[in-house]
């Protein structure tokens, strides 16, 4: 049966978002076969290349979706700190504190979603899932 590189670019791209074990399963293959095509993309370019295409579109897809609910809880944390009474100022300071955070990861996905590279992002290296900064 002759390689079938788009099923292996699409799985290792799957694969850098989650375990290789729950890729296989949904994928119908073996977390042996995703470790190979990871070992072949070394030396197969055309497989690199599609790998890196799908990466792509799914960070992309990623990153727009989680900017949409960082937005969304902004916006909610807002009314909660428009209606905060006066004795209610720690919680207001943790609202704040929270949308502190969220311009961080604000900022981070904008790289990301911009094009930005990332270089654990450039091959389906073992130890893949998704990496955010904490």
């Amino acid at each position: 049966m002759p390689f079938d590189r788009e099923r292996a670019s699409r799985v290792l791209a799957e694969a850098a978002y989650a375990t290789d074990k729950s890729v296989a399963k949904r994928n119908s293959t073996t977390t042996r076969s995703i470790e190979n095509w990871r070992q072949r993309m070394a030396t197969d370019d055309v497989l690199a290349d599609m790998y890196r295409t799908k990466v792509a579109l799914l960070d992309g897809d990623w990153a727009t979706a989680a900017v949409d609910f960082l937005r969304t809880g902004i916006e909610k944390l807002q009314q909660l700190v428009d209606q905060a009474q006066p004795d209610q100022i720690h919680e207001v300071a943790g609202a704040i504190k929270i949308v502190g955070e969220l311009q961080v990861v604000r900022e981070t996905l904008r790289g990301q979603h911009s094009g930005a590279t990332d270089p654990d992002r450039g091959s389906a290296a073992p130890g893949r899932g998704l990496r955010l900064a904490t």
